[in-house]
């Protein structure tokens, strides 16, 4: 694969939304999202605390070095007629001898009830096939039960469990899933 794929096929286009790279007008609800007490509970997001200038810095330096070294791509999910940002999707630890790569992602809860998450992951796989992927690992926390219902209703299955070092640096208990796209 060529790992400027991660940025070329973007954004990745649904029925009513879209995953496309967050941009500095998504800091905002970036920062609101990230302070709601479920994305803080199992979010496992790497900073305590986001500000609209580290989520506008992020946008400018993370997001593309990231998507251009084909390592990390953090996605903003927006709604596809008004571009509102409704949560955030990332891309990472990309495994290149077993062609995968985890998945994680967030929903600001103005937009929770809508099926967001579930919707989100169907675009994470088309953009996974678009890279050349052929799975999508995830992790949620043993007490995240939303998450863990998302990942099943979007076909992934449960491969078991262990302590993993979250992107916040602390280690948790997870239940690991995968979805073969082949």
């Amino acid at each position: 694969m060529k790992r400027s794929v991660f940025f070329e096929v973007l954004p990745i286009i649904g029925d009513d939304l879209m995953l496309r790279p967050l941009e500095a007008r998504d800091a905002q609800r970036y920062v609101e999202g990230s302070k709601d007490p479920a994305v803080r509970a199992f979010g496992q997001l790497p900073l305590p605390e986001y500000t609209t200038s580290i989520v506008h810095d992020m946008s400018l330096t993370e997001v593309p070095e990231g998507l251009h070294a084909g390592r990390l791509a953090i996605l903003t999910i927006a709604d596809k007629l008004d571009d509102t940002f409704l949560g955030s999707l990332v891309l990472f630890d990309v495994d290149m001898d077993d062609s995968s790569a985890e998945v994680g992602f967030w929903v600001h809860p103005g937009a929770r009830g809508a099926k967001v998450a579930l919707r989100s992951l169907g675009l994470a796989k088309l953009y996974a096939l678009k890279l050349d992927l052929s799975a999508l690992r995830a992790a949620a926390a043993i007490d995240n039960l939303a998450s863990q219902a998302v990942l099943l209703s979007a076909g992934f299955s449960a491969v078991g469990h262990e302590p993993t070092i979250a992107p916040n640096g602390l280690e948790l208990p997870m239940l690991n899933y995968r979805i073969d796209l082949s």
